[in-house]
C-alpha cells in the first residue's frame, strides 16, 4: 500500500487507522489535511453512489455535494477545520434528503406530486427526519424547482430548559479555585461558563489567540480581544508551567488531542467536563443569556465570535418578556 492519504482511504476507516493517521501527519510523513472533511467527503461518495435510483442519485448528489460541501468549504480553511458537529450535521441532512426520496418512491411518487398532507405526516411519524433536516431539504429542493411545497422556517421560541445562574456562579467559582482539577480543565470550562463558548470552539483555540502585549491578557473569540482577569491569567501561566520539558510544550493548541499535535475532538472535551458535573450546553446557555441582556448585540457578536442574527435573537429574548420565558420553559401557556 502508497503511504499517503490516498493509501489508507482505501482501509475501513477505523479508530486505529484514524490514529496512525494523525501519528503520520504529525512526524511529517504524511501532509496536513483536515480529517473530518476528509471523512465526510469519502461518506458522501460512497452513499451517494450506494443510491440505486439515478434520478435520485443525481438529487442527492446535488443537494450534498453542490449545496451542503461547497457551503462547507467556503467557510472553513488552514487556520479552521471541519468540525465533528459540522460534518455531522451533513450528514444527517443528507440521510434525511435520501429518506424523503426512498418515501415518495414506495408510494410511486416524486418530488414534483409531494403534498403538504405528505410533509404532515412524516412530521406526525417522524418517519422521515426531523422538522428541520426536512424543511431544510424541502426548501432547497423548491429554490431549485423540484418541488412546490416547503416546510416554513421555525422561528426560534428562545433557549430551552431552565436556566441557574446560581449554579453558573457556583461551577466558575470552583474552575478558579479548585487546584484539584487538571489546570487545562478548568480553563476550558471557565471558557464556556464566562465567555458563552461552545466545546467544538474551545477545542480550537490556540496559543496564538492569547495576546499579553497590552500588559495583561487579551484573548479573541471574535474579531473583538476580550481583557482576561486575572485570575485566567495565572491559570495560563500554570498551563504553561506544566508543559515545559514535555512534548506538549511545542503544541500550538490550548487543549491538544492525541497526538498533541492535534486538537482535542469537541466529544472528548465534553466528556472531560461532565465529569465535573458540567454539561458545555447548559452552561453556555446561561452564560450567553446572562451577556445577551449587558451587552449590545454588535459587541456581543464580535466578542464572542457569533453570527450578528443569533446576537440579535439572543439580546431580544433576553430583555424580553421574562414571564412569557419562563412559562414556556415551564411547558404552561403564557396569557
Amino acid at each position: 500500500m502508497e503511504l499517503s492519504h490516498e493509501g489508507l482511504d482505501q482501509i475501513p476507516d477505523t479508530k486505529t487507522v484514524r490514529y496512525v493517521r494523525r501519528i503520520l501527519v504529525a512526524a511529517s510523513v504524511l501532509p496536513e489535511h483536515d480529517e473530518h472533511l476528509r471523512r465526510l467527503e469519502q461518506w458522501m461518495s460512497k452513499s451517494v453512489g450506494a443510491i440505486a435510483d439515478p434520478e435520485h442519485r443525481t438529487i442527492v448528489h446535488r443537494y450534498a455535494v453542490w449545496y451542503h460541501l461547497r457551503k462547507l468549504r467556503a467557510r472553513t480553511g488552514p487556520q479552521k477545520p471541519v468540525t465533528e458537529g459540522q460534518a455531522e450535521a451533513i450528514r444527517n441532512r443528507v440521510r434525511a434528503a435520501a429518506a424523503v426520496l426512498v418515501a415518495l418512491a414506495e408510494s410511486g411518487r416524486t418530488l414534483a406530486d409531494l403534498r403538504q398532507t405528505d410533509i404532515d405526516g412524516w412530521l406526525a411519524s417522524r418517519r422521515v427526519a426531523r422538522r428541520a433536516e426536512l424543511g431544510l431539504f424541502l426548501r432547497w429542493a423548491r429554490r431549485e424547482r423540484l418541488t412546490a411545497v416547503a416546510v416554513p422556517v421555525q422561528q426560534w421560541a428562545g433557549p430551552d430548559g431552565c436556566i441557574d445562574h446560581d449554579q453558573r456562579w457556583t461551577l466558575a467559582r470552583r474552575l478558579l479555585h479548585d487546584d484539584a482539577v487538571p489546570t487545562e480543565d478548568r480553563l476550558a470550562g471557565l471558557i464556556v461558563v464566562l465567555y458563552a463558548q461552545t466545546a467544538a470552539r474551545v477545542r480550537l483555540l490556540r496559543f496564538d489567540h492569547l495576546d499579553s502585549s497590552s500588559g495583561g491578557v487579551r484573548i479573541t473569540f471574535g474579531t473583538t480581544p476580550i481583557d482576561l482577569p486575572p485570575a485566567m491569567t495565572e491559570l495560563f501561566t500554570r498551563l504553561a508551567a506544566e508543559r515545559a520539558g514535555t512534548d506538549r510544550a511545542a503544541t500550538p493548541w490550548i487543549f491538544p488531542g492525541r497526538p498533541w499535535t492535534q486538537p482535542i475532538s469537541a466529544d472528548m472535551l465534553r466528556k472531560r467536563l461532565a465529569v465535573l458535573g458540567m454539561s458545555t450546553h447548559a452552561a453556555r446557555t446561561a452564560a450567553l443569556f446572562q451577556l445577551a441582556g449587558n451587552l449590545p448585540a454588535g459587541l456581543l457578536a464580535r466578542c464572542l465570535g457569533i453570527d450578528i442574527s443569533s446576537a440579535v435573537d439572543w439580546q431580544r429574548t433576553a430583555a424580553g418578556d421574562w414571564h412569557a420565558y419562563a412559562a414556556r420553559t415551564a411547558g404552561i401557556a403564557s396569557p
